[in-house]
């Protein structure tokens, strides 16, 4: 069957988990996205930048989604995978090992598709309030206003972003259902220099934090086949690929 045949709620291992074992999906929206299940790793938003001129990303860490540790390793192959994404930049590096994206086959990673994000610049100045950056990725943490079911309140200053940064995943409250757990998004407070965190409820939360539980989002094509039938636990899976002709086999026993 198809992928985009799948319910919301459905299930699908793809990849691995810290543990080397099946990473598990739920589909949240019918236009091809999943999130995670089991946590991918345990690990900083971000990291102190004791350089920095802001005083905010001097004490947090940086809020600002492409600046953060956290979407470089989700997107990244290998062992040195960290570049600086500006000059202040630092990482916590005990936190992260081989860039995420190890994890997946290269038949998962193909089809994987592009997940374009449009972000609220959290530059904790009003002159920069309202300006969004745009850029593309294959994994990325959701949004809060694809997470958080709840109204709004007018006291949280990144309240532009639910028009910004992504409708809320029609699937979200079967995940919510299904897993009672804080999703670290990628929206930064504008002026506070912290990040949300989000369920039923939210809070904010420094960058720098300790760590955090990440359950990262990936988008799949819908025409990728998937098995018919889920396990007895209720997991869909790709097809196992059935191995190549041994010509040099076939010529032996030919003799």
């Amino acid at each position: 069957m198809l992928l985009k045949e799948l319910a919301l709620g459905s299930r699908l291992a793809l990849g691995l988990d810290p543990n080397d074992e099946d990473q598990t999906w739920m589909k949240v929206s019918d236009d091809g996205f999943f999130l995670a299940e089991r946590k991918v790793g345990f690990m900083s938003y971000d990291y102190y930048e004791p350089d920095n001129t802001s005083r905010s990303r001097r004490s947090n860490g940086n809020n600002f989604w492409p600046h953060s540790n956290v979407c470089q390793w989700l997107n990244a192959h290998g062992e040195n995978w960290w570049v600086p994404a500006h000059r202040y930049d630092r990482i916590r590096s005990a936190y992260y090992g081989a860039g995420f994206l190890d994890r997946f086959t290269p038949e998962e990673l193909a089809i994987m598709m592009d997940i374009e994000t449009t972000t609220l610049v959290p530059l904790g100045s009003r002159k920069e309030y309202g300006k969004t950056c745009t850029n593309t990725y294959k994994v990325v943490l959701p949004s809060f206003s694809q997470v958080y079911s709840g109204r709004c309140d007018e006291t949280f200053e990144g309240k532009d972003q639910f028009s910004i940064e992504g409708a809320l995943l029609p699937g979200i409250e079967m995940f919510q259902r299904a897993h009672e757990i804080g999703i670290v998004t990628r929206t930064g407070v504008v002026d506070a220099g912290h990040i949300v965190i989000s369920n039923t409820t939210w809070y904010d939360s420094r960058p720098a934090s300790d760590g955090f539980h990440m359950f990262p989002m990936i988008k799949l094509s819908g025409e990728a086949q998937i098995g018919d039938k889920p396990s007895r636990e209720g997991i869909y899976r790709l097809p196992i690929a059935e191995a190549a002709p041994d010509d040099a086999f076939f010529q032996l026993i030919s003799l």
